[in-house]
């Protein structure tokens, strides 16, 4: 398992110029929340046949699909190996929570790498 990089740099972003998450996470992120919404509100709301909730549940197992495999071959931040952090990175963006500045994390920061993690499994 690969430790994501340590250089989070402000100065580091600003020379990228490109957006954090990729054109494919975001539409994966928003047909998701649209599919799901979709799927539950067919299944309690909806007509007797099911059909449409059925069709909004396969597109879910598609764009999981879809995710698992983006997560290994998709952009830096996209990758699942982004959200891994040592534990001294982690502990130190803890311990620098309560002076409440910006941490300028490209990605998720540790904490929220460390709660995706937990999602995921």
């Amino acid at each position: 398992m690969t430790v994501a990089s340590a250089d989070h740099s402000l100065e580091t972003q600003k020379k990228t110029g490109a957006p954090v998450w990729d054109l494919p996470l975001r539409l994966f992120h928003w047909l998701f929340a649209g599919s799901v919404a979709a799927a539950w509100g067919l299944g309690k709301f909806g007509p007797d046949v099911m059909t449409l909730h059925f069709w909004f549940g396969y597109a879910v197992l598609a764009l999981i699909a879809f995710r698992l495999i983006w997560g290994f071959i998709g952009s830096e931040t996209a990758r699942f190996s982004s959200f891994v952090y040592s534990p001294k990175t982690l502990f130190s963006y803890i311990a620098k929570l309560p002076k409440r500045q910006a941490s300028n994390w490209k990605g998720h920061n540790p904490l929220g790498g460390l709660f995706v993690s937990f999602c995921l499994e």
